[in-house]
């Protein structure tokens, strides 16, 4: 009570808890609409987006997939390594460009200066010896992998899907290792001055002649003469050729993939990509003869063409290749798919159209945004009516945890779950539209006609971004980009509200299943005494929640009825999810007791063990929780479905063209935001957008920090967004104070000379009524987040407006003073479309007064001040002017 006592009298005698109560009643919101997905300085998630301990937890839990899942687990870690080196590739940069050569032969000081060139090239030549050895242990896993699954043993059992995509991640790890290795010239160069500077220095080098034979491995893995391209998925096919039974994993990996692909299992972009991108590398791993690797054929090697296996359905396939002739790489790289399978032993041109070589206009279509863009438009306004309603329901009625809840938290599930996959079909639309654009640049002839300055020395850079979009389709993807990030901002606002009912939804529906759903298929297998009755205890002990105090019911299966139908689980209410180990050990155990695959083996249960409706409830339950694991890492998921940095990036073509970077007008977020500005229609205004817009940078920083570990990235970044927000800032002002003052010059007309304007051409009615513009939207922004940092954009647009007011008033009084007296009413009526104008632009803006931006300008202020400039303009004139000229006696008044 003393401490309250001295803390009210430094209140000034107002108790404390009232005086929280008082700033509790304040928000730090503004009342404006929000133009911007949200951005915290502190990210938080339900669970960690990976499996944080590697399934060491595995152990603890009764499972029959031990091997699959130590393999999986090693993988992981494989991929997570594997990772580092694609960044690192990607944002490589070469350092002997910079490194001046000597010119003299007989400079003093040329060893030293090698051995400082030296020095700096090592932490260079290092990271491609650590590339090197890494491919060489990622080809010895994949190896590894596919000697314990050619086995009798393996070929006996179900593999799990799990197990097969996680290879499938590895051959997509390491060609894309390929396609960055040999995209970057900047590595040679590099060795070159390294191997030419190592020759002067190995014999004052200690382990010179060790660094001698590492250079010539270093050679052969840069430039390998038998395979100068693709070596390492090269000497990945050299390694499994040796492997005999290889094709039969590869061609259930393939289908699988097939599979997923038509069933649209995947949530986030890079997901999908994967998969398109696994199908020609499977195809051509299958493709050719056992032992060919080597130079020759064994005796006992046999030849396989994915083209006429009969294990292979080419429909499916084709229609993919057909759909996706193009497929994002990563970052602005791209594939193409039909170069890749051309690769092939058995690949004949005859078969190119069969394949999708020649686009059809239906494609070509498809890679349009135009085309999708009514669709996104009516998909994004149902959805946001319908998550807005959610959304207040979630703020006015408290969460209960209850099993009555549960419905209400499946529905909110679901709806979280069809915005994530909104998000990532449009993400996905963008980005391959995006990529059809940077494989099909404009030619010479075309770049001529839309004005190029030199079309024959425009870049392919330019040629793919800067004329390949028209104003058309410029307008309908910054709408889309503003569709993706609001429907972002509104998901990510709302994580807090629904995370709750996420988790108590995955927690009922697992216990449901597990103590629920499997009593009818325990029951026959008790019943029948089939041998499937102890993976479906194992499937129910690995998730099934009894409760503190109970234990797992010895009999309930036992006593179960048909006549009992569908029974509801009764079981502790937790707003809990699973482990990421026990939901992937769910998924494969079940997927393992429904696969078709597995009722063509006779392996851990025959199709006589469960019914037809068994496995459709086993399917019903792997498709529905799928969505789990995204629901469960929320802020991870909906990053990956809304990141739009690729739109900046541009590493590929910045060493395709020998540039350290492209200058600001060929920046496709910056054309966007332009677009904006200078070129918005009527039918599709836009203004709303350019944060929405902006935000490409935000993504590209959020990677370059967190993703790509690259500084000198974010740097670059950094520079374009101050220069691009300063030119934004201008526009706006610029446009915004021309628009009012359009208005304001239109309102002061006279009104016969208005009703004859009305009455005249288009394009001069526009000058009596201008069309609107929402430009208040924009304007009352105060919170803008940019890399980090919140700006003001209303008090700088105010500053860049005040000076356009002042720079008016100044020039309406130059004028007055260059004129005789006789303009006095023109100047009149100048300044009074000026305080008209600044009286509009005040309703948004914070201005100067008129009367003071008058007196400031008309010098009229301060203490000598006698008189403004305008008041002595018309003195001298009655003086020198008006009084000599027009009066008829000039000595009486």
């Amino acid at each position: 009570m003393e401490v309250l006592k001295e803390m009210t009298q430094e209140t000034g005698g107002v108790v404390v808890e009232e005086v929280v109560q008082l700033t509790k009643s304040f928000t730090d919101t503004d009342d404006v609409p929000v133009l911007q997905s949200q951005l915290n300085a502190l990210e938080l998630s339900m669970r960690s987006g990976t499996n944080s301990i590697n399934y060491q937890d595995q152990v603890g839990l009764q499972h029959d997939f031990g091997i699959e899942v130590s393999a999986s687990a090693e993988i992981e870690t494989l991929l997570a390594e594997g990772a580092e080196f694609i960044y690192m590739l990607y944002t490589f940069r070469s350092v002997a460009r910079a490194v001046p050569m000597p010119s003299d032969p007989n400079l003093p000081n040329k060893q030293e200066l090698n051995m400082k060139t030296f020095e700096v090239l090592q932490p260079q030549i290092a990271k491609i010896r650590r590339l090197m050895e890494f491919q060489e242990k990622g080809i010895a896993v994949i190896e590894r992998c596919m000697k314990s699954l050619v086995t009798p043993e393996a070929r006996a059992r179900v593999v799990p899907d799990g197990y097969y995509d996680a290879i499938t991640k590895v051959i997509d790890l390491l060609q894309k290792l390929d396609n960055l290795k040999d995209m970057k010239a900047s590595l040679m160069t590099d060795f070159a001055r390294y191997n030419r500077v190592l020759q002067a220095l190995r014999a004052d080098l200690p382990n010179g002649d060790q660094l001698a034979q590492e250079k010539h491995r270093l050679q052969l893995f840069l430039s390998n003469f038998q395979y100068p391209k693709s070596l390492i998925f090269q000497n990945l096919r050299d390694v499994l050729k040796k492997i005999p039974g290889h094709e039969d994993v590869l061609i259930e990996m393939l289908q699988q993939n097939v599979d997923f692909l038509e069933n649209e299992r995947y949530l986030t972009p890079d997901e999908k990509y994967r998969l398109i991108r696994s199908l020609p590398h499977l195809m051509l791993l299958i493709d050719g003869d056992t032992g060919d690797a080597a130079g020759g054929k064994s005796a006992s090697a046999r030849s396989t063409s994915v083209f006429k296996d009969k294990r292979i359905k080419l429909g499916p396939l084709q229609t993919i290749f057909k759909h996706y002739p193009i497929v994002p790489e990563y970052g602005d790289m791209s594939m193409e798919m039909l170069v890749i399978l051309r690769r092939a032993p058995h690949w004949d041109s005859a078969m190119e159209k069969q394949w999708g070589s020649e686009p059809d206009k239906k494609v070509v279509a498809r890679y349009s945004l135009l085309t999708h863009w009514p669709a996104i438009k009516a998909k994004h306004f149902e959805f946001l009516s319908r998550f807005s309603k959610t959304t207040t329901e979630l703020a006015t009625y408290k969460f209960l945890k209850g099993l009555s809840a549960t419905k209400y938290a499946k529905f909110v599930s679901e709806l979280v779950t069809d915005g994530f996959k909104l998000l990532q079909s449009w993400t996905c639309l963008v980005l391959e539209a995006y990529h059809w654009k940077l494989t099909h640049p404009k030619s010479p002839e075309e770049l001529e006609r839309l004005g190029a300055k030199d079309p024959a020395a425009t870049g392919p850079y330019e040629a793919a971004i800067k004329y390949n979009y028209s104003p058309r389709e410029r307008g309908v993807l910054v709408d889309v980009i503003s569709m993706i990030k609001s429907l972002a901002s509104e998901l990510a606002s709302a994580e807090a509200a629904v995370a709750p009912y996420v988790r108590l939804h995955i927690h009922h529906e697992l216990q449901q299943f597990a103590m629920g759903e499997l009593l009818p298929p325990l029951h026959r297998a008790h019943k029948r005494n089939r041998a499937i009755i102890d993976p479906l205890l194992k499937l129910r002990r690995l998730v099934a929640d009894w409760g503190p105090d109970a234990a797992e019911p010895a009999d309930d299966y036992v006593k179960y009825s048909r006549q009992d139908g569908r029974v509801e689980a009764k079981h502790p209410v937790r707003v809990v999810g699973p482990s990421p180990t026990q939901l992937q050990l769910m998924r494969t155990m079940v997927r393992s007791m429904y696969d078709p695959r597995n009722q063509l083996k006779v392996g851990m249960f025959s199709k006589k063990d469960l019914e037809k409706e068994d496995l459709l409830l086993m399917e019903t339950f792997y498709n529905d929780s799928l969505a789990f694991q995204y629901l469960l890492n929320y802020a991870d998921t909906l990053r990956a479905n809304s990141d739009l940095a690729d739109l900046w990036y541009r590493e590929f073509y910045l060493e395709l063209s020998r540039q350290i970077q492209f200058p600001i007008e060929l920046s496709l977020p910056w054309i966007l935001t332009e677009h904006i500005i200078r070129h918005q229609a009527e039918s599709m205004p836009l203004v709303e957008d350019i944060l929405y817009t902006m935000d490409a940078y935000n993504d590209a920083a959020h990677r370059a920090l967190y993703v790509l570990n690259q500084r000198y990235l974010y740097d670059e970044i950094e520079a374009e967004l101050n220069l691009v927000f300063d030119q934004l800032v201008f526009l706006i002002a610029d446009y915004t104070y021309s628009h009012h003052k359009d208005n304001a010059a239109a309102r002061a007309l006279d009104e016969p000379y208005v009703d004859r304007l009305r009455q005249s051409r288009k394009a001069q009615k526009k000058l009596v009524d201008p069309p609107a513009r929402r430009l208040g939207v924009p304007l009352a922004q105060r919170r803008v987040q940019l890399l980090g940092r919140v700006i003001d954009l209303n008090i700088l647009i105010s500053q860049h407006v005040n000076a356009k007011l002042y720079k008016d008033v100044e020039f309406c009084l130059k004028k007055f003073e260059a004129s005789d007296l006789s303009t006095i009413i023109d100047y009149e009526r100048a300044l009074a479309v000026v305080e008209l104008t600044r009286d509009s632009l005040a309703e948004h803006l914070e201005l100067d007064p008129f009367d003071v931006i008058v007196a400031e300008v008309d010098e009229a202020v301060g203490p000598a001040a006698i008189a403004g400039r305008a008041l002595m303009h018309v003195l001298g004139s009655l003086v020198t002017d008006v009084v000599p000229n027009f009066s008829y006696n000039a000595h009486t008044p």
